[in-house]
């Protein structure tokens, strides 16, 4: 009688697991999301992957692709950034199997809005030291201290998805610089990387928001080359994915250097300068290959929209040892180089980014003939014929670091009033940060002693 019982006990149990079937326990973005956010639905039980990525969608329709962070954690990552303003709808379908047979019984539905990007940058706070300060693009006045670093922030990187911002600062203790993690929205601070014996500066994040890559300056080891010392500086990694984050070398062949490392928007590729080679070394993590681009200017460049492609500057000299800078266009896969400019051009190119179309650039171009200015100006300039047009031209002010948030619609700029309102030259400079928005031409004043400004989708 007792087996009996047991078996109906069992069977009823068996059905009754049936019937409840897999559950969603979690869901994000809920109501507000990034332009950089993932798509992320935790299960209460190990699924079948494939049958399950078939059965989420976005309206409208979004482009990506799908990893996981355990087998009942399943992501997914956009392949361009969604649209602020937007509303998407996320509907997963019922009937994905989980690795124990149960099912998914219902559908899950749920919605959010694109949030309006940010912008961040570093500004003096209390008695005078640098820290990063957030705005909004529309109401600067509304702008807030972020970090609090009693020495100083040297320079930070944002996650993909805003939620984090990466930066470097010198320990009160030792003086050597190390990395810093930042929540934004809750402030909360964890140290990343102890560095004793070194500089451990410029993060860069990984497009997939799990690795960190950085430039670590070693202090106990020097190299003499023909040209003289060089600084020996290595590119290091954090995996974020362990607990606590785990730091380690990129390459372990210790004679490969490389500072200012860059990530292809796709994350396949990697690149940084290396002082010793005076070449940008490039490192394709999808078929383990590496190479070298040669270069006298000390830039690692820009990857294109589709990381096929590096941007960079180079230097010639033309006649009496006059210095001139042009970009180069690297193709990444039929290795050849474009120069973007004609020979014994009348004018400089310097830092340039991408349109994020990935059809023009953006170009800090200073003329040396009658259009000569005492800074560089913006110009837009075509890949497919390399005709350049003036973007945003002001005698007034010198163009620095730049950058479009992700639609495209509005660029950051740092800027330095080269001329005082007399129209002589200002002495007392100092940078600032604007917007422009070049459908409108409306020109925005964002913050005054102000540099290294970002955009926080």
């Amino acid at each position: 009688m007792f087996i009996a019982l047991l078996i109906i006990a069992i069977t009823l149990t068996a059905f009754s697991d049936d019937r409840v079937g897999v559950a969603i326990v979690a869901a994000s973005p809920q109501d507000v999301a990034t332009a950089g956010s993932h798509i992320r639905i935790q299960f209460n039980a190990p699924m079948n992957r494939d049958n399950t990525t078939v059965r989420l969608r976005l309206e409208p329709a979004v482009p990506g692709t799908f990893f996981w962070e355990d087998d009942a954690t399943m992501l997914f990552d956009p392949a361009t950034s969604l649209q602020p303003g937007q509303d998407y709808h996320v509907i997963f379908e019922a009937g994905a199997d989980s690795m124990n047979g149960r099912k998914v019984l219902r559908d899950y539905n749920f919605t959010f809005t694109v949030r309006q990007p940010r912008i961040v940058y570093i500004a003096p706070g209390a008695n005078d030291i640098d820290n990063i300060w957030l705005t909004d693009a529309i109401n600067p006045a509304e702008a807030r201290q972020l970090t609090h670093s009693e020495t100083g922030v040297i320079d930070f990187d944002v996650s993909p998805d805003g939620s984090q911002i990466a930066y470097t600062e010198r320990s009160a203790d030792t003086l050597r610089a190390t990395i810093m993690l930042l929540d934004v929205e809750s402030g909360t601070v964890r140290q990343l990387v102890n560095c004793p014996d070194s500089d451990c500066q410029r993060p860069a994040w990984r497009p997939d928001g799990r690795t960190i890559a950085y430039e670590r300056v070693g202090f106990n080891e020097a190299r003499n080359e023909e040209n003289g010392l060089v600084e020996v500086s290595r590119v290091w990694m954090i995996d974020l994915t362990e607990s606590p984050p785990v730091t380690f070398p990129l390459f372990a062949n210790a004679d490969i250097l490389g500072r200012a490392p860059r990530w292809s928007p796709d994350g396949r590729r990697i690149a940084m300068f290396d002082s010793g080679r005076s070449a940008i070394v490039l490192y394709d993590f999808a078929v383990d290959d590496f190479g070298a681009v040669p270069s006298r200017n000390a830039v690692t460049g820009v990857f294109s929209p589709d990381g096929d492609k590096l941007l960079f500057p180079e230097s010639a000299f033309q006649g009496s040892n006059q210095a001139s800078s042009f970009l180069q266009l690297a193709d990444l896969e039929s290795r050849q180089f474009l120069r973007l400019s004609e020979d014994n051009a009348p004018y400089n190119d310097g830092f340039s980014v991408w349109h994020p179309d990935g059809e023009t650039l953006t170009v800090a171009r200073q003329y040396r003939d009658e259009r000569w200015t005492a800074g560089y100006q913006l110009y837009t300039m075509r890949i497919d014929d390399l005709t350049a047009e003036p973007l945003l031209i002001d005698p007034n002010y010198a163009l620095g670091f730049f950058a479009w948030d992700p639609s495209g619609e509005t660029i950051v700029m740092q800027r330095v009033p080269v001329a005082a309102q007399s129209g002589t030259f200002n002495r007392q400079i100092s940078p600032e940060v604007w917007t422009f928005h070049p459908q409108s031409g409306t020109l925005r004043q964002l913050a005054t002693n102000a540099f290294h400004p970002r955009w926080l989708p």
